[in-house]
Formats: C-alpha cells, sequence, structure tokens
C-alpha cells in the first residue's frame, strides 16, 4: 500500500458542525429578511437536514414551503449556506494522529470529496488541511463520486495505482463503487448522517473510529 485518499465530511471531520454554521447563517439571514424567529428557523432547518441528509437537493425549497415563503428566495438561501466558511470548527485529534502517522510512514495522502466545491475547499482550509496532503480533488468539479474521472485524476497527482492505493469515506452510496471497481480497496468509518445505512458489497473494511484505519491499512 502506497497511497490512501480520504473522503472529508463524516470522515475526516464529522459534518455536523460544518452544517450548524451553516445554517445558523442561512436562520439569521431569514430571521432580518422575512421576521422570523432565528432560533426557530435554525430548529427547523437543523431538523429538515438531520431527516433528509446533506444528499436531499430540496431541503431549503421545503423550509420555504412550511413556512409559506416564496420559493424564489431558495437560490438566496443556497448560496449563503455554500459561502458559510467554518469559523469554530476543529480538526479532531484522531485525524490529527492518522494523517500525521501516515505521514510519517512515507505513504501518500489525498482527499477527494464531493458537494460545492467551493464550501468543500472552504473547510479544507480552516481546517488546514492542504498542508496534510498531497492532492485534493472536488469531485464535483469533474462531475461526481460516481464517475471514474475524479478518482483518475487523484491516482494521477500521487502517481499511484489504483492496486496500491486505498479510499475511506462513509457513505455506502457513493463513496465505494467507483474506487472498487478501479481496484482500489475501500474503508467504510461508520458514523455520521449515513451511519444506519448498510454496506454494500464495494466496502472491503469497516471501522467506527478514525484511529482504526491505522490497524487495517497494513494489508
Amino acid at each position: 500500500m502506497e497511497a490512501v485518499i480520504f473522503d472529508l465530511d463524516d470522515t475526516l471531520c464529522p459534518v455536523e458542525a460544518f452544517v450548524r454554521e451553516g445554517m445558523e447563517e442561512v436562520a439569521a439571514h431569514v430571521h432580518i429578511k422575512y421576521d422570523l424567529p432565528e432560533a426557530g428557523a435554525f430548529a427547523k432547518l437543523m431538523g429538515l437536514w438531520r431527516m433528509k441528509t446533506s444528499v436531499y437537493p430540496r431541503l431549503f425549497n421545503d423550509f420555504l414551503a412550511a413556512e409559506k415563503l416564496p420559493e424564489s428566495g431558495v437560490q438566496e438561501l443556497v448560496e449563503i449556506y455554500n459561502s458559510s466558511g467554518p469559523k469554530t470548527t476543529k480538526l479532531p485529534e484522531g485525524s490529527v494522529m492518522v494523517l500525521k502517522e501516515l505521514r510519517r510512514q512515507g505513504m501518500k495522502l489525498g482527499i477527494l470529496t464531493d458537494g460545492n466545491a467551493n464550501r468543500q475547499m472552504m473547510k479544507i482550509n480552516a481546517l488546514g488541511l492542504e498542508s496534510w496532503v498531497d492532492s485534493i480533488v472536488l469531485a464535483g468539479a469533474h462531475g461526481t463520486k460516481l464517475s471514474r474521472q475524479p478518482f483518475e485524476i487523484m491516482l494521477g497527482n500521487l502517481e499511484s495505482e489504483a492496486r496500491q492505493s486505498t479510499y475511506i469515506g462513509d457513505n455506502p452510496m457513493t463513496d465505494f463503487q467507483i474506487p472498487k471497481e478501479m481496484g482500489m480497496k475501500t474503508i467504510r468509518l461508520v458514523g455520521g448522517e449515513f451511519a444506519k445505512l448498510s454496506s454494500r458489497k464495494d466496502v472491503d473494511l469497516e471501522i467506527k473510529d478514525i484511529k482504526d484505519a491505522l490497524k487495517v491499512l497494513s494489508w
């Protein structure tokens, strides 16, 4: 094994911390623009997110409809959310430990994440992850994680073959199909918003803590 590629949300860092900060910005905006109680708007937004998860594309549509507000305001809410960079979220100690140890071992390291490219890059910058890895690929700029191109770009950047690489992610719906088809090993970190979903045959191993990756990456 010569390369390890990580997802970001709910893999290197819990996604809920990012979501809360973004929803706080949206709630503050709708309080000012529509005179909605800010705390109530925030609670409803977080409730919708917990019910629908981050992959649901109409969360703000549903929120505006529930509040009987014009759907024309959706794009504004999306832009506020995506432009809200993390303010207090820090890289967990477990992730720091794993990255530090893999770097000590001489592993090539990468981050391949999906979602809004600008928002994901703001997270990466805020967490200081650029200094830990050799390559960052934002799948949203090259299709999705369900296409080969982002993974091909990552392997090219790392100058690594698929069979010598491992992908670590959390979402069984999107994270593992393509890397497994390409010949990579796959590890699922079970937790976060997709914890209740069952793994599929494209997951080689499951772990419950990011630190456990160090125990299994000797394959």
